[in-house]
């Protein structure tokens, strides 16, 4: 069942419901209505009766009768029967009378207590109406027939402005469709700048999740065209060093030193991919002193360190520590004679957090250069340096992961700075 067919069927079992119980509620007003006339109809035909017994000595003479209904009495003692007054039907049998006035069928019914030449009876009296009968017959079938009709119409009305109220729907489910089978994601849903409501937030969102499809998708193509590339050329250096060697231009333990840079040029690439792939995740996560992996990493490429003595977050320290390894690799290699400082101090934002600083007073990067430095296999100046182009795009990508930011300035009065801040504690997610 399509979802304008639920709509229209959602309506008319509201409106049928809502008018049933409209209906329900006027038919017992109704009827609470005339069965009050009844019974006081009722009440009067009864006292009229009792004082004309009283009064009269022939019961055969007494022809009980009441403008507007059909009444029966017969007068009663304990459940003998003394005298029926007007042949009451045998369905009203004395058994079912009763002090007070109760409903019987068509019948409004009572017994009243009567004094009759000094003994004790019972007076019962019954009394119906073809035309209040008839009101409440004609209600029930009024409000039956008017529900059904209205029910019938409501539901048609449904059904034709679902279809426009859900038109932006269909166009969502006929692009989807397209998509589906042709695999292009450049269709987008038509929408309105002054459009409102939830099907308009969906078709937004809708194209929103295209655009970065299409963005992840062409991505992939490059990140997996580059990849090719990177992996291309160790393997052919590698290629060439054995066929050099098989042609004894080269001695084997020049051959095994190309073969030994290459592959762990290649295992070194092969683990950039490798984190990469993850998505901004961590496997797992656990409590780092962020200042001694800093200070770690300066002693071993000869950098100075400023700063926190201990200064701990929740991560990966794995992670963490190729951090400031491609950090600290990437300043030796752009800046090989300069002076290079790593800081780790308290974040000066609202968070607060720890933030890590690797400083290097080399020549610096033009201004265009700062904002590619995180891209995929992008070297700055690679002209005059090797590398795989991935160690800052690593950075980027645990620094991500663990909730942080990466942000890249101007060093004074030249080079470059790398700052990253750090949350002590893990976003939840």
């Amino acid at each position: 069942m399509s979802l304008r067919a639920r709509v229209a069927q959602v309506m008319a079992l509201g409106i049928i419901l809502a008018l049933m119980l409209q209906g329900a509620l006027g038919y017992l007003a109704f009827q609470s209505l005339v069965l009050g006339d009844m019974d006081h109809d009722l009440h009067g035909f009864s006292s009229k009766l009792v004082h004309t017994i009283e009064q009269t000595t022939d019961l055969e003479t007494l022809q009980p009768s009441y403008e507007g209904y059909v009444v029966h009495a017969r007068i009663m003692k304990g459940q003998t029967l003394i005298r029926d007054l007007t042949s009451v039907p045998k369905e009203l049998t004395p058994a079912q009378f009763s002090s007070g006035y109760h409903t019987l069928g068509a019948w409004r019914i009572t017994q009243v207590p009567l004094r009759w030449q000094g003994q004790e009876f019972t007076l019962q009296t019954a009394l119906t109406s073809p035309e209040f009968t008839a009101g409440l017959r004609n209600y029930r079938t009024t409000t039956s027939l008017t529900a059904l009709l209205v029910t019938a119409l409501g539901a048609a009305a449904a059904y034709i402005l679902s279809g426009y109220a859900l038109r932006p729907l269909r166009t969502l489910t006929r692009i989807s469709t397209q998509i589906a089978q042709s695999g292009s994601l450049q269709n987008a849903v038509p929408t309105s700048e002054k459009g409102s409501g939830e099907i308009h937030e969906l078709a937004l969102s809708f194209n929103t999740m295209l655009r970065r499809l299409a963005e992840f998708r062409a991505r992939e193509a490059r990140f997996n065209s580059q990849v090719a590339h990177e992996l291309r050329t160790p393997l052919t250096a590698m290629s060439l060093a054995l066929d050099t060697a098989e042609g004894g231009h080269l001695t084997p333990d020049e051959t095994y030193a190309i073969l030994r840079d290459e592959l762990r040029y290649t295992k070194r690439l092969s683990a950039s991919l490798l984190i990469l792939a993850r998505e901004g995740t961590l496997a797992h996560s656990e409590k780092v002193d962020l200042a001694q992996l800093a200070q770690e990493g300066a002693r071993g490429v000869g950098a100075q360190y400023f700063g926190l003595a201990n200064a701990w977050i929740e991560g990966d320290s794995t992670l963490l520590r190729r951090v400031l390894e491609n950090l600290l690799e990437n300043a030796v290699t752009y800046a090989p004679d300069a002076a290079i400082t790593v800081t780790v101090k308290h974040g000066t934002r609202v968070e607060q957090g720890v933030e890590l600083t690797v400083e290097d007073q080399g020549e610096g990067l033009p201004e265009e250069a700062m904002f590619r430095l995180s891209e995929e296999f992008y070297r700055a100046g690679q002209a005059k340096t090797s590398g795989s182009g991935l160690g800052l795009s690593v950075v980027r990508h645990v620094v991500d992961a663990h909730g942080g930011e990466l942000m890249f300035e101007r060093a004074e009065p030249q080079g470059l700075k790398v700052k990253l801040w750090f949350p002590t504690t893990m976003p939840k997610t």
